[in-house]
């Protein structure tokens, strides 16, 4: 990495927000691609607020084009969301959980991941959290239970309207657009997987209503059921949490795991 070849020159971009210029010469040895995502990431860090594409281009000097399909791509990838009406661009929860790990006195982890670690514990399995991503459900972040084999990998996802942490997400939907996600999920789905009835999902919606937590056969593996919780509305998107549980340990009663996530929910979010 080079060196500035000049002070840094600050411009604003908002009633209280300004940008630095200049950046570092960087050689040829750095890959642009990868150097246009970490600037990225930075950028967002410097302005925090949502940023449109051409603010991106202007602020970054990239071609619009290449900064569109950039947005695009992290966006498919769940670490950016779009305010529709706005027309802009800001990081989801994925990004802030990618390095909370480092240095816990650096990154001050919030009861969120508290809670998760103290789920996994008390259950003995993997233990996860979840996000939308468009039609799907994505793992944003994983805590693997000791001895374990791990199925709830980072990054891992399925269809909304098939996986209980999609239903978790989905039950306080309306009917038109729970069939609407339900049409669009149908026209993409691989061969050989059957279609999702609109009506038997309203049903099992229903349930998540009324039990309080989903469940079903986890995204990653057959022998294991999946049991999710929505969080409070307090996140930046809305969230779930998730036990993954191998189906010889499940029981009868999947009230079980539901309470332990419901209770820890209170415990942890609610409470105080």
């Amino acid at each position: 990495m080079g060196v500035e070849t000049e002070l840094p020159r600050k411009r604003a971009i908002g009633p209280d927000v300004v940008f630095v210029d200049a950046r570092p010469q960087l050689d040829g040895s750095v890959v642009k691609s990868a150097q246009r995502v970490i600037q990225l990431l930075e950028l967002f860090s410097d302005v925090r607020i949502g940023i449109t594409v051409a603010d991106v281009a202007s602020k970054l000097k990239m071609p619009q084009s290449s900064t569109s399909a950039l947005l695009r791509s992290l966006h498919t990838l769940g670490y950016l969301a779009i305010d529709e009406e706005k027309r802009t661009y800001a990081p989801t929860s994925r990004v802030a959980l990618l390095g909370h790990w480092i240095d816990p006195l650096l990154v001050r982890e919030g009861p969120i991941l508290q809670m998760t670690r103290a789920v996994s514990a008390e259950a003995g399995f993997d233990t996860f959290l979840a996000i939308r991503n468009k039609l799907h459900v994505q793992i944003v972040y994983r805590q693997h239970s000791a001895g374990m084999i791990s199925h709830s990998l980072t990054g891992a996802g399925s269809f909304m309207t098939l996986a209980a942490t999609g239903h978790a997400l989905m039950y306080d939907m309306s009917e038109r657009e729970v069939t609407k996600l339900v049409t669009a999920t149908n026209a993409r789905l691989p061969d050989g997987v059957p279609s999702v009835s609109a009506r038997e999902l309203f049903d099992k919606l229903a349930a998540v209503r009324r039990e309080g937590f989903a469940i079903g056969p986890a995204m990653r593996s057959q022998n294991n059921m999946t049991v999710a919780v929505r969080l409070p509305d307090t996140t930046v998107e809305p969230m779930v949490i998730g036990i993954s549980v191998p189906l010889e340990n499940f029981g009868d009663d999947p009230h079980v795991w539901g309470n332990i996530l419901k209770n820890a929910v209170q415990h942890w979010l609610c409470e105080g």
